[in-house]
């Protein structure tokens, strides 16, 4: 299913501010001490400061409570979507079906909250690496503090650009996770390969794969290989799951293990 769109920008907000709370350091800490070499103060150990203030920088934001809290919240609200997503059109559509939570649910959400954890931890280090980078150069070559303020404000456009993709990677890592894993529970195996249109770069190969139906159980076979929608890397695609509305006999007849098809309207509904 889509992901949350409300959802995805209030992370997305949280990720600006503790990525403008870093910029705000760099300034206050990192910006005085480049000055002074600006100004022709060269002595001993001064860009050596830089490197320690930036260091220290690195290991204050090693640990971030406030946003790994955050990132384990828009991976819960992002879980309870889809139960909500389910219910509602399992009431649309008058059905029997038992969409809920299992152990194995909570483990696969888990799952995903520890990775997504983990790839948020990587944005202060990754981004004051990078800054470290730019001081580099900047001593190196003369700059003036206008050219290294606009080095650091593109720096900093960069790493808030990274960490919304990151937002929007972890929706859909988490939204099919759970999704996927509540279908199975749900003796539902035949989900639906819906490619999310506007990607700027697109891979061919899940274009084409758009409305392939396939086992839930195995993935989709796509470039050699048996995959998820939203597994590779920047994939923002996603599944839904395809209800028939006859027997499975009309499904069992028309799909074999080795070969996905594409879906036929006529006999299916899809959340």
């Amino acid at each position: 299913m889509r992901g949350n769109l409300s959802l995805l920008l209030a992370y997305g907000q949280v990720l600006e501010r503790f990525i403008t709370a870093i910029q705000h350091d760099i300034e206050k800490e990192v910006l005085p001490i480049y000055q002074q070499i600006h100004r022709g103060c060269v002595q001993d150990g001064l860009f050596s400061n830089i490197l320690v203030v930036l260091r220290d920088l690195i290991e204050k934001y090693a640990h971030p409570e406030k946003i790994t809290e955050a990132t384990k919240n828009f991976a819960e609200q992002n879980s309870d979507y889809v139960f909500k997503t389910y219910e509602q059109f399992k009431k649309r559509n008058s059905l029997r079906i038992d969409w809920q939570p299992s152990v194995k649910t909570r483990e696969r959400l888990d799952e995903a909250i520890s990775q997504n954890v983990d790839l948020i931890k990587t944005i202060p280090k990754k981004y004051l690496e990078d800054v470290k980078k730019e001081f580099s150069k900047a001593t190196a070559k003369g700059w003036d503090m206008q050219q290294i303020h606009t080095a650091l404000t593109e720096r900093h456009g960069v790493t808030q650009r990274r960490a919304f993709n990151m937002a929007v990677d972890q929706q859909n890592k988490v939204i099919n996770a759970v999704s996927n894993q509540v279908n199975k529970d749900a003796g539902i195996v035949w989900v639906k390969w819906i490619h999310r249109a506007g990607v700027k770069k697109p891979r061919h190969s899940h274009v084409m794969a758009d409305g392939t139906i396939f086992d839930v159980r195995k993935g989709c076979f796509i470039d050699e290989e048996w995959i998820m929608p939203g597994q590779k890397i920047n994939c923002h695609c996603f599944s839904v799951a395809v209800i028939p509305i006859e027997a499975q006999r009309r499904s069992a007849a028309l799909v074999s293990d080795a070969h996905p098809f594409k879906a036929k309207p006529f006999f299916c509904r899809a959340v």
